[in-house]
């Protein structure tokens, strides 16, 4: 069963997790006159986290790079955290003014 499926944004390629749902896999497809697929590949990317529904990569607009989400390395630093910056851009201005 493949799940959480993706079009590279050129449409040559579709991305898809398989199997035991931590494995990422690409086909090259083809929709000219009719959609057509190639032989699958297994990414050389594992153990993904899931959210539910919710796709946990994504594919860059360029379509060269993917973006995944991974599960946090074990360290003695303490419960993972996000830093959330706001208004960084007055920050900025401060910082380094425009003449």
């Amino acid at each position: 069963m493949s799940a959480h499926a993706i079009w590279a944004p050129n449409q040559d390629e579709l991305f898809y997790i398989k199997g035991a749902r931590d494995s990422l896999y690409s086909v090259a497809t083809t929709t000219d006159a009719a959609v057509t697929f190639g032989t699958e590949q297994r990414l050389a990317i594992e153990g993904l986290l899931m959210f539910g529904t919710y796709r946990d990569y994504d594919i860059m607009p360029d379509g060269e790079r993917l973006v995944v989400v991974l599960p946090a390395e074990d360290s003695d630093e303490g419960p993972p955290r996000i830093n959330i910056v706001v208004n960084w851009i007055e920050e900025l201005k401060e910082l380094v003014p425009i003449p």
